[in-house]
């Protein structure tokens, strides 16, 4: 093995604390580190060792290190953006290992990354996972599915409508999903099933109709068939499905906005205040309706011929 002289030595210790120590600023004053090389000129073979060591020590390519070191940069700034770069990578690292342990927890994080699963399918699948428990809280924490406006509503032989046995059912489901048993059966068995989805839409029928969906990969032919038991003993069961789910969360939605709608359609009339529609009441009197005698004028002769009468009833006037 070939023995490191004494500056190739100095120069791995001084890039190691340099990556190591945040902010920290030191000054390459080793033979050949000058401020920089001009673009376009052929690295010297201090260059070529240099950027090798910084190469080796924080797995950045020679060529990357070189590029730099053309554009003017000492080496000095050259280590200072490249553990700038690597502090910002691993800082969304951080970021999204927390997103991905949130819900799931990073023990079960562990045991699937462990099993041979990447980060982004483990994440693909919990986000399955949690939007299909979204929409069941939906439907049971707030009075679940619409009252109204369901063909399917009309009371069966117990006595029970159609909703209100889907939201029973659903109850259960909620009640014995796991998240991480969804998202591990959801890796496992994507090749199987063809998709995550219709994995989960397996795993919701499991739980409905409990099954163990983890025998399907101990023995296929042991679950289908009791599968096959169960649909003959449930032959008219609704199946909890993910477009099952999605349909009655719509409706749902719909209920309360033909709702909402009707509320605000119906006028209530404040006692308090007079109804705009009804015909108003004038408070003062209505004059005296005008008649023909009251506008037929008066013949002054008349009234003269009145007068003297009054005066001297001998008197004629003549006409």
């Amino acid at each position: 093995m070939k023995k490191l002289s004494k500056p190739l030595i100095l120069l791995s210790a001084f890039i190691a604390l340099t990556l190591a120590v945040p902010g920290g600023l030191f000054l390459f004053s080793s033979a050949g580190s000058h401020p920089g090389v001009a673009s376009g000129t052929a690295a010297s073979d201090g260059d070529l060792s240099t950027a090798s060591d910084i190469s080796n020590m924080t797995g950045v390519s020679t060529e990357r290190i070189l590029q730099m070191r053309s554009a003017g940069k000492s080496w000095n700034e050259i280590l200072e953006d490249l553990k700038a770069a690597d502090t910002s990578k691993t800082s969304k690292s951080d970021r999204s290992q927390s997103l991905l342990e949130e819900g799931l927890g990073e023990d079960a994080v562990q045991r699937l990354v462990s099993a041979g699963y990447t980060k982004q399918d483990i994440q693909n699948a919990k986000m399955l996972a949690e939007r299909v428990t979204m929409q069941i809280r939906e439907l049971t924490d707030t009075g679940g599915l619409p009252a109204v406006d369901l063909p399917s509503a009309s009371p069966d032989n117990q006595g029970t409508s159609d909703r209100e046995k889907f939201r029973t059912e659903l109850t259960g489901v909620a009640g014995k999903f796991d998240l991480e048993t969804a998202v591990r059966f959801m890796l496992e068995l994507k090749i199987a099933f063809g998709s995550m989805e219709a994995v989960l839409d397996e795993y919701l029928y499991a739980l409905q109709f409990d099954l163990d969906l983890g025998q399907y990969s101990k023995d296929k032919d042991q679950y289908i068939q009791d599968k096959e038991n169960k649909k003959t003993e449930h032959p008219d069961a609704t199946v909890i499905s993910m477009a099952e789910i999605e349909k009655r969360l719509l409706e749902q939605i719909q209920s309360e906005n033909k709702k909402e709608q009707g509320a605000a359609g119906s006028k209530t009339v404040d006692p308090a205040r007079p109804d705009s529609s009804a015909p108003a009441v004038n408070p003062l009197p209505e004059p005296p309706s005008a008649t023909p005698e009251d506008v037929k004028p008066v013949n002054p002769a008349k009234a003269v011929e009145a007068e003297m009468q009054k005066l001297n009833p001998n008197v004629s006037i003549p006409k």
